[in-house]
């Protein structure tokens, strides 16, 4: 299986991902209780993140920082992912 160049393979437990973003464990927990994220789980129930999630909980974070609640975010994260699938090879392009 070739999973290591795979973004979307889950492998990284919560507290890996904590050290690697810099977000506290209890707050990727509330990101995937108000529907951010949706990490794999194993049989065990234990929580596995992608790359690809480790990117969006980077991405949540940040704008957590600069202020925007939760269903602020998911608005924004609904828009990005709306513009990339319609618009796939062109810039992102904002208007006022």
């Amino acid at each position: 299986m070739e999973y290591r160049n795979d973004r979307s393979f889950p492998k990284y437990t919560i507290s890996v991902v904590s050290e690697m973003t810099g977000v506290p464990v209890h707050t990727i927990r509330q990101y995937e209780q108000q529907g951010l994220i949706r990490p794999a789980r194993t049989t065990g129930k234990t929580r596995r993140y992608s790359d690809e999630d480790v990117e969006m909980i980077m991405q949540i974070a940040d704008l957590a920082r600069k202020g925007i609640n939760y269903p602020g975010i998911r608005e924004v994260l609904r828009i990005r992912k709306e513009h990339t699938s319609n618009h796939p090879d062109k810039p992102n392009k904002q208007s006022a």
